[in-house]
Protein backbone atom coordinates (compact mmCIF):
# COMPACT_ATOMS: atom_id res chain seq x y z
CA UNK A 1 0.00 0.00 0.00
CA UNK A 2 1.47 2.95 -0.90
CA UNK A 3 1.32 5.89 1.70
CA UNK A 4 2.35 9.72 2.02
CA UNK A 5 4.35 10.55 5.37
CA UNK A 6 4.82 14.34 4.86
CA UNK A 7 3.75 16.89 2.28
CA UNK A 8 5.38 20.16 1.85
CA UNK A 9 4.51 23.61 0.44
CA UNK A 10 8.04 24.40 0.26
CA UNK A 11 10.93 22.35 -1.35
CA UNK A 12 13.19 19.84 0.09
CA UNK A 13 16.07 21.69 0.84
CA UNK A 14 19.61 20.92 2.11
CA UNK A 15 20.31 20.87 5.85
CA UNK A 16 22.80 22.95 6.72
CA UNK A 17 22.52 25.21 3.55
CA UNK A 18 20.51 28.71 5.57
CA UNK A 19 20.14 30.39 2.00
CA UNK A 20 17.25 28.11 1.20
CA UNK A 21 15.11 30.42 3.49
CA UNK A 22 15.42 33.10 0.26
CA UNK A 23 14.22 30.68 -2.23
CA UNK A 24 10.37 30.61 -1.88
CA UNK A 25 8.10 33.84 -0.95
CA UNK A 26 4.91 32.17 -0.17
CA UNK A 27 3.74 29.00 0.00
CA UNK A 28 -0.07 27.48 0.21
CA UNK A 29 -1.29 24.18 0.84
CA UNK A 30 -5.63 22.97 0.59
CA UNK A 31 -6.62 20.24 2.78
CA UNK A 32 -9.77 19.10 1.24
CA UNK A 33 -10.18 15.21 1.70
CA UNK A 34 -13.18 12.80 1.54
CA UNK A 35 -13.73 12.77 5.41
CA UNK A 36 -14.37 9.06 5.63
CA UNK A 37 -10.87 8.26 3.52
CA UNK A 38 -8.34 7.05 6.51
CA UNK A 39 -5.29 7.57 3.79
CA UNK A 40 -3.48 9.96 5.58
CA UNK A 41 -4.15 9.49 9.03
CA UNK A 42 -0.27 9.09 9.87
CA UNK A 43 0.78 12.13 7.58
CA UNK A 44 2.12 15.26 8.64
CA UNK A 45 1.62 18.63 6.76
CA UNK A 46 3.72 21.33 6.64
CA UNK A 47 3.60 24.75 5.20
CA UNK A 48 7.18 25.11 4.94
CA UNK A 49 9.87 22.81 3.51
CA UNK A 50 11.75 19.67 4.61
CA UNK A 51 15.11 22.10 4.96
CA UNK A 52 13.96 25.57 3.74
CA UNK A 53 11.71 28.30 5.06
CA UNK A 54 9.22 30.74 3.38
CA UNK A 55 9.19 34.46 2.62
CA UNK A 56 12.60 35.62 4.19
CA UNK A 57 13.63 37.15 0.85
CA UNK A 58 10.56 39.20 1.17
CA UNK A 59 11.08 43.24 1.80
CA UNK A 60 10.19 43.79 5.43
CA UNK A 61 7.36 46.70 4.60
CA UNK A 62 5.85 44.26 2.66
CA UNK A 63 6.18 41.40 5.29
CA UNK A 64 4.52 43.43 7.93
CA UNK A 65 1.71 45.04 6.27
CA UNK A 66 -1.79 43.49 6.68
CA UNK A 67 -2.68 44.04 3.35
CA UNK A 68 0.24 42.13 1.32
CA UNK A 69 1.52 39.75 4.48
CA UNK A 70 0.28 37.25 2.36
CA UNK A 71 3.12 37.81 -0.14
CA UNK A 72 5.66 36.72 2.65
CA UNK A 73 3.63 33.70 4.33
CA UNK A 74 2.91 29.92 4.49
CA UNK A 75 -0.78 29.39 4.24
CA UNK A 76 -2.67 26.39 5.31
CA UNK A 77 -6.72 25.72 5.05
CA UNK A 78 -7.86 23.01 6.40
CA UNK A 79 -11.52 21.87 5.16
CA UNK A 80 -11.98 18.04 5.85
CA UNK A 81 -9.83 14.86 5.60
CA UNK A 82 -8.08 13.09 8.66
CA UNK A 83 -4.09 13.56 9.24
CA UNK A 84 -1.55 12.97 11.79
CA UNK A 85 -0.42 16.75 12.41
CA UNK A 86 -0.11 19.99 10.86
CA UNK A 87 2.54 22.79 11.33
CA UNK A 88 2.73 26.31 9.62
CA UNK A 89 6.41 26.02 9.08
CA UNK A 90 9.47 23.40 8.33
CA UNK A 91 10.40 20.09 9.67
CA UNK A 92 14.22 20.00 10.43
CA UNK A 93 15.36 23.45 9.32
CA UNK A 94 14.04 26.54 8.26
CA UNK A 95 13.61 29.89 8.73
CA UNK A 96 9.41 31.35 7.54
CA UNK A 97 8.70 34.64 8.15
CA UNK A 98 4.59 34.25 8.94
CA UNK A 99 2.65 31.23 8.69
CA UNK A 100 -1.10 30.91 9.21
CA UNK A 101 -3.27 27.70 9.72
CA UNK A 102 -6.85 28.04 8.70
CA UNK A 103 -9.70 25.48 10.71
CA UNK A 104 -12.78 27.47 8.21
CA UNK A 105 -16.28 27.50 9.56
CA UNK A 106 -18.01 24.08 8.49
CA UNK A 107 -14.54 22.30 8.36
CA UNK A 108 -14.65 18.71 9.57
CA UNK A 109 -11.07 18.46 9.48
CA UNK A 110 -9.16 15.66 12.09
CA UNK A 111 -5.96 15.92 13.64
CA UNK A 112 -3.72 14.55 16.72
CA UNK A 113 -2.33 17.99 16.96
CA UNK A 114 -2.54 21.74 15.31
CA UNK A 115 1.28 24.07 15.64
CA UNK A 116 1.52 27.27 14.18
CA UNK A 117 5.18 26.68 14.12
CA UNK A 118 7.33 24.16 12.64
CA UNK A 119 8.58 20.38 13.92
CA UNK A 120 12.68 21.89 14.61
CA UNK A 121 14.20 18.20 14.45
CA UNK A 122 17.33 19.94 15.69
CA UNK A 123 18.26 22.46 18.16
CA UNK A 124 21.62 22.93 16.11
CA UNK A 125 20.17 23.86 12.93
CA UNK A 126 17.57 27.20 13.04
CA UNK A 127 13.71 25.46 11.86
CA UNK A 128 12.17 28.59 13.37
CA UNK A 129 8.80 30.71 12.64
CA UNK A 130 9.02 34.71 13.00
CA UNK A 131 5.00 34.89 12.86
CA UNK A 132 2.67 32.13 13.60
CA UNK A 133 -1.07 32.32 13.33
CA UNK A 134 -3.61 29.52 14.06
CA UNK A 135 -7.22 30.14 13.38
CA UNK A 136 -10.04 28.07 14.83
CA UNK A 137 -13.55 28.37 13.42
CA UNK A 138 -15.45 25.05 13.20
CA UNK A 139 -17.13 23.39 15.84
CA UNK A 140 -17.30 20.36 13.41
CA UNK A 141 -13.60 19.63 13.51
CA UNK A 142 -11.45 17.58 15.65
CA UNK A 143 -8.12 17.97 17.26
CA UNK A 144 -5.93 16.15 19.83
CA UNK A 145 -7.11 15.19 23.44
CA UNK A 146 -7.95 16.64 26.65
CA UNK A 147 -3.96 17.73 27.59
CA UNK A 148 -3.37 18.06 23.59
CA UNK A 149 -5.01 19.88 20.30
CA UNK A 150 -3.84 23.18 19.01
CA UNK A 151 -0.22 25.05 19.49
CA UNK A 152 0.81 28.41 18.86
CA UNK A 153 4.72 27.28 18.93
CA UNK A 154 6.99 24.47 17.75
CA UNK A 155 6.69 20.96 18.25
CA UNK A 156 10.01 19.55 19.66
CA UNK A 157 12.73 22.60 19.15
CA UNK A 158 13.59 25.90 18.08
CA UNK A 159 11.17 28.51 18.29
CA UNK A 160 8.56 30.74 17.31
CA UNK A 161 8.77 34.52 17.73
CA UNK A 162 5.10 35.78 17.50
CA UNK A 163 2.52 33.34 18.28
CA UNK A 164 -1.10 34.40 17.92
CA UNK A 165 -3.62 31.75 18.18
CA UNK A 166 -7.34 32.95 17.95
CA UNK A 167 -10.43 30.58 18.89
CA UNK A 168 -13.50 31.13 17.44
CA UNK A 169 -15.58 28.03 18.09
CA UNK A 170 -15.69 24.81 20.48
CA UNK A 171 -12.26 22.77 20.19
CA UNK A 172 -13.44 19.45 20.54
CA UNK A 173 -11.40 16.07 20.47
CA UNK A 174 -14.53 14.10 21.03
CA UNK A 175 -17.79 16.29 20.08
CA UNK A 176 -20.23 13.31 20.96
CA UNK A 177 -19.31 13.35 24.34
CA UNK A 178 -18.81 17.02 24.23
CA UNK A 179 -14.88 16.75 25.39
CA UNK A 180 -12.55 19.82 24.49
CA UNK A 181 -9.27 19.70 23.38
CA UNK A 182 -6.62 21.84 25.22
CA UNK A 183 -4.76 25.10 23.70
CA UNK A 184 -1.48 26.55 24.06
CA UNK A 185 -0.05 30.07 23.21
CA UNK A 186 3.78 28.37 22.74
CA UNK A 187 4.77 25.08 21.87
CA UNK A 188 4.82 21.45 22.95
CA UNK A 189 8.75 20.08 23.64
CA UNK A 190 10.83 20.85 26.45
CA UNK A 191 13.42 22.35 24.04
CA UNK A 192 10.88 24.58 22.06
CA UNK A 193 10.31 28.22 23.39
CA UNK A 194 8.90 31.83 22.07
CA UNK A 195 9.13 35.19 22.89
CA UNK A 196 5.37 36.53 22.59
CA UNK A 197 2.33 34.46 22.74
CA UNK A 198 -1.15 35.82 22.51
CA UNK A 199 -4.26 33.32 22.56
CA UNK A 200 -7.64 35.02 21.93
CA UNK A 201 -11.06 33.16 23.27
CA UNK A 202 -13.19 34.95 21.45
CA UNK A 203 -17.57 34.54 20.87
CA UNK A 204 -18.74 30.86 21.36
CA UNK A 205 -15.12 29.70 22.33
CA UNK A 206 -14.83 26.34 24.48
CA UNK A 207 -11.41 24.50 25.15
CA UNK A 208 -10.61 22.14 28.21
CA UNK A 209 -7.53 24.12 29.44
CA UNK A 210 -5.75 27.39 27.58
CA UNK A 211 -1.88 28.15 28.41
CA UNK A 212 0.31 31.33 27.51
CA UNK A 213 2.87 29.26 27.66
CA UNK A 214 3.37 25.53 26.41
CA UNK A 215 2.85 22.08 27.46
CA UNK A 216 6.59 21.61 28.21
CA UNK A 217 7.54 24.42 25.84
CA UNK A 218 9.02 28.07 27.22
CA UNK A 219 8.42 31.62 26.56
CA UNK A 220 11.63 33.55 26.97
CA UNK A 221 13.15 37.27 26.25
CA UNK A 222 16.46 37.61 24.48
CA UNK A 223 18.32 38.04 27.35
CA UNK A 224 16.11 34.69 29.08
CA UNK A 225 17.31 32.98 26.01
CA UNK A 226 20.97 33.67 25.66
CA UNK A 227 21.65 32.90 30.05
CA UNK A 228 19.38 29.08 29.25
CA UNK A 229 21.56 28.11 26.27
Amino acid sequence: LNTVEQIYGAGQGYLGEEEEDLMQNRSYILIDVPQAMTTFQGTEVFGAGESGGVGMGVAKAIADAPATAHKASAIIDLLSGQFKAVYGGSYQEGVTRRTVVNVPTGSTFRAEAIFGGAYGLYNEYPCDVYESNVNWNSSDALVGGYRTGIYGGNNNCRRTFYSHVNINAPVYYDKANEYYATVYGAGFGKDTWAQYTEVNLNNTARVYEVYGGGQLGRVMNKKSVDAWA
